[in-house]
């Protein structure tokens, strides 16, 4: 109707418990499509359907036993692969990113214009949590962050990606740690990054000097970083 195609809905169980619903229309007229999916247990099912950049980001991920949960509106238009865009969510329970066990993780995940934005994303791990908001430039090592963090500050470096385990590698984190990082990081020459740390936790140092208890604010800006506010308990002082 008004020159709009639409498909009548689809519903589909797996033999393992897994549920699918999907809804799609096309416009002849210039090629739009829209397609809106529901899946309940292996979020790959949708793959098939998604951006290459999605499906790049996805991959970082591997799923266990337990249901994922997965929904969200694809829309563009056809033959044209820029002008595709995803506004979607995923929640589900021990599964990993990039390697990084995780408890529980949930989060928006959107792309458009080859960036993928995790937000309102919070991931558990048994020592704490990471929530906020990561955007991904698919083309390059570039992330813009608004994140806070009680896990393992490693871990999350891992999770987040190679250009902020870099940026964070000067760092010692022996003990509990509350990171807040808020700005951008160029993972491939450092030129673009521009990003601020605030940092507190125990058994936290830098090179060979660990302190009981520490917290800093750190402007990183291109390859220098600035300290601000060092208050550290070290060497019974």
């Amino acid at each position: 109707s008004g020159g709009v195609w639409r498909a009548a809905p689809v519903h589909a169980r797996e033999e393992g418990g897994g549920d699918l619903s999907a809804d799609a229309a096309w416009r002849p007229a210039d090629s739009n499509c829209t397609l809106d999916i529901a899946v309940r247990g292996d979020p790959t099912r949708v793959l098939p359907f998604m951006p290459g950049a999605v499906r790049h980001i996805v991959s970082w991920m591997t799923f266990g036993a337990d249901p994922v949960a997965f929904t969200g509106r694809v829309s563009g238009v056809l033959g044209a692969d820029a002008s595709w865009t995803v506004d979607s969510r995923i929640s589900g329970a021990g599964f990993t990113f990039r390697g990084v066990p995780l408890s529980s993780f949930s989060s928006g995940l959107a792309y458009s214009g080859r960036v993928v934005t995790l937000r309102g994303m919070r991931a558990a791990r048994p020592e704490g949590e990471l929530t906020g908001d990561l955007a991904i430039d698919t083309h390059r090592e570039f992330y813009v962050l608004d994140l806070d963090s009680t896990a393992d500050p490693n871990a999350i470096a891992k999770l987040i990606g190679p250009g902020f385990q870099r940026l964070i590698s000067m760092a010692r984190f022996e003990g509990p740690t509350h990171i807040r990082a808020k700005g951008r990081v160029d993972g491939d020459d450092s030129r673009l990054t521009d990003v601020r740390l605030e940092v507190s936790g125990e058994r936290l140092g830098v090179f060979w000097i660990v302190a009981d208890r520490a917290s800093a604010a750190i402007d990183v800006a291109g390859q220098g970083a600035v300290f601000h506010d060092i208050q550290a308990d070290v060497f019974g002082g």
